[in-house]
């Protein structure tokens, strides 16, 4: 036996999408979705370079203010150090021997440069028999100091700086310590050169330089004017000028 069950269709096909409806579709993909899509990119895109600019500019005054704070500080610091020339301390010094109200001013000379340079915590000054004269707590920092002394000297007034993290028993901070050998009155400053002048006619084109050394050493300038005089340059050199200046 068999079952067939028979229906009758509906004689209808199935709807297929109309030219027009496709039309409509391709169009609003490419007018709408397409742009969308790149607006989108486009302003991602600007919103990672701006943020990544901005970060990037931010990082660079972070890092240069703090440079100008570090080199600012050391700066002060150096100028700081020659508070003995200006105030008689190095002309004492210099002397062969110091009565007590001499030794006296020297100490009240380096307390007051001390306490009166922000984050400066003890000063030293040793003469040339050895003995100190302190404020502060630098009994540490002279004798960390004594290797090192040779150094200071050799470097002929300019600023060397040393790293010294157990001062005060405080291992966990590191110290700095600023050295420096103080020369007589005539050698305050330190170096050879000063400053190098030039001047230069805007209607003849002559050139006059003008070399300001310190006289603390002696050198044959010889090679350095006749470097000068085969410069190629627009003008002429027609006069060169070595300035003594202490």
């Amino acid at each position: 036996m068999a079952f067939c069950n028979k229906t009758r269709g509906t004689g209808k096909k199935p709807k297929t999408p109309s030219p027009m409806t496709t039309r409509v579709v391709l169009l609003f993909v490419v007018l709408v979705i397409v742009p969308f899509f790149i607006m989108a990119a486009f302003v991602v895109r600007i919103f990672r370079d701006y943020n990544i600019t901005t970060l990037g500019t931010s990082a660079m005054d972070s890092m240069s203010s703090v440079g100008y704070q570090i080199s600012g500080g050391l700066k002060s610091r150096m100028e700081s150090s020659l508070f003995a020339y200006y105030n008689d301390v190095v002309e004492l010094l210099s002397g062969e021997e110091l009565t007590e109200s001499e030794e006296k001013l020297i100490e009240k000379r380096l307390t007051s440069n001390v306490y009166s340079t922000d984050g400066v915590a003890a000063g030293a000054i040793i003469d040339r028999n050895g003995k100190v004269y302190g404020v502060g707590n630098y009994s540490g920092a002279v004798s960390f100091m004594e290797e090192h002394q040779e150094e200071v000297l050799a470097a002929g007034g300019r600023c060397c700086w040393y790293v010294m993290n157990k001062m005060y028993g405080r291992s966990e901070r590191d110290r700095y310590i600023l050295a420096r050998s103080l020369n007589d009155e005539k050698m305050q400053h330190v170096g050879y050169l000063r400053h190098l002048l030039l001047r230069r006619g805007d209607t003849t084109g002559e050139i006059l330089v003008n070399l300001v050394t310190t006289t603390q050493e002696e050198y044959d300038l010889t090679p350095l004017v006749e470097e000068l005089l085969a410069l190629e340059l627009e003008g002429k050199i027609v006069g060169i000028l070595h300035i003594l200046n202490d």
